[in-house]
């Protein structure tokens, strides 16, 4: 399959792309909406939504599994709805407790500036401008007295915040939990409440914080908020969901030569959920692009290297990404060739691959090289060999036969 034919997306229609868009807005990389009868009923009533996504600037620089409710921002933007996109400057400094074992590092007023320098213009590669609200959590916060924290704790009960799995793990296991982290989801339930949240948008790991905003909406008289909960994006190393403070993101700072190694460098294991979550590819065709894969149509290097293409497109340049993959081929897929591999010599552009490396003792038979191409165990310069005939477009191919043996074959003469 090529290339070409691998990216090319079918035409559609207006109304189409509007039923496909609002599709994906709803289901792709969504684990569950609380709730989907009454996101029904909004999106029926044919009325723009106020679409709310918050985040705590506890990181000079956003990466992209933050970026994983933002796009879904954009896909609400692009069906004629409002982005409201919070910065978390006052819960910053507490930071989310959710699954922290320990109390976590309180940030300066300072600290929490000098993270929000960049952060706008790091949204803005995703964002519409003109469809989106930026509101700081200090335009309401900013003045708040203590006549209004007493009003607004007032809004809940002690009992209904240790419902919170992370506050009731803690006092079970005899750790510390400071007031001040019990107030994060109540702050952040009143974000929702002076912007007048129609859906949130955010991580599984935010359900409860969701759930208790709706509460706190009901207490002021508001309709609550629809809430649409992603999956998290695996950090590069497989291990846990990407994280600044684990150091295995890839940032939306990042230069495009270095979100393409990063995006090289994760485990085959990652590529279905990467494309899912981190691509604008159509469900469809990564559906098929999986299914070849799968029936080993597609290396999965070629696969990995359209992952590392789609990603960085996004926020890179077409050329400066071409100029990262070139670095990439450089740089990883030549040095994995020793010096001391073999070469063969050959005069003729065109030749049987068999007879090649039977002549040359590289294999035992012809028999061994055709059954180890019905396997997909050979490959020529990173892509599975189908058939024995080869052609060779440059000066030198490389091959790889089985999990061992590597042979250059080069055009002399």
């Amino acid at each position: 399959m090529t290339r070409e034919r691998l990216i090319q997306q079918p035409e559609r229609t207006e109304l189409g792309e509007r039923s496909l868009l609002e599709r994906e807005a709803l289901t792709r990389g969504v684990v569950e909406i609380i709730t989907s009868e009454g996101l029904k009923e909004r999106l029926a009533e044919g009325k723009p939504l106020r679409v709310k996504y918050g985040i705590d600037p506890t990181m000079p620089s956003a990466h992209i599994g933050h970026a994983v409710p933002i796009r879904k921002l954009r896909q609400f933007q692009e069906l004629g709805h409002r982005a409201v996109f919070i910065i978390g400057d006052y819960t910053a400094r507490i930071g989310d407790p959710t699954g922290r074992i320990k109390v976590r590092k309180q940030l300066s007023a300072e600290e929490v500036g000098k993270n929000i320098d960049g952060y706008l213009e790091q949204v803005s590669r995703i964002l519409d401008k003109n469809k989106t609200e930026i509101h700081f959590q200090s335009e309401w916060y900013a003045d708040f007295d203590l006549e209004k924290l007493i009003r607004l704790m007032s809004k809940t009960t002690y009992g209904r915040i240790m419902t919170h799995e992370t506050f009731t793990k803690r006092v079970q296991e005899g750790r510390v939990l400071g007031f001040h982290e019990m107030l994060y989801p109540l702050l952040q339930a009143y974000d929702s409440v002076v912007v007048k949240a129609d859906v949130e948008l955010g991580g599984a790991d935010q359900r409860f914080n969701f759930v208790f905003t709706r509460d706190i909406q009901k207490t002021y008289g508001q309709r609550p908020e629809e809430v649409i909960l992603s999956k998290y994006l695996p950090g590069i190393d497989g291990q846990e969901k990407m994280s600044k403070s684990l150091g295995n993101t890839i940032d939306l700072l990042d230069s495009a030569e270095e979100m393409y190694f990063k995006i090289m460098s994760i485990a085959d294991g990652l590529i279905p959920v990467y494309f899912e979550l981190a691509t604008d590819l159509p469900l469809d065709k990564i559906e098929e692009l999986l299914s070849e894969w799968k029936n080993g149509n597609i290396h999965p290097l070629d696969l990995k290297k359209l992952l590392a293409r789609s990603i960085a497109s996004l926020y890179h340049s077409e050329e400066e990404v071409k100029i990262a993959e070139r670095k990439f081929e450089l740089k990883v897929q030549q040095k994995g060739v020793p010096d001391d591999t073999p070469i063969i010599n050959i005069s003729e552009p065109s030749f049987d691959l068999a007879d090649i490396l039977v002549t040359s003792g590289i294999a035992s038979s012809k028999g061994e090289i055709k059954r180890l191409i019905a396997q997909n165990g050979i490959n020529v310069d990173g892509k599975v060999l189908k058939d024995s005939h080869i052609k060779i477009s440059g000066e030198e191919i490389v091959v790889r036969i089985g999990k061992k043996r590597l042979v250059r074959i080069r055009l002399v003469g």
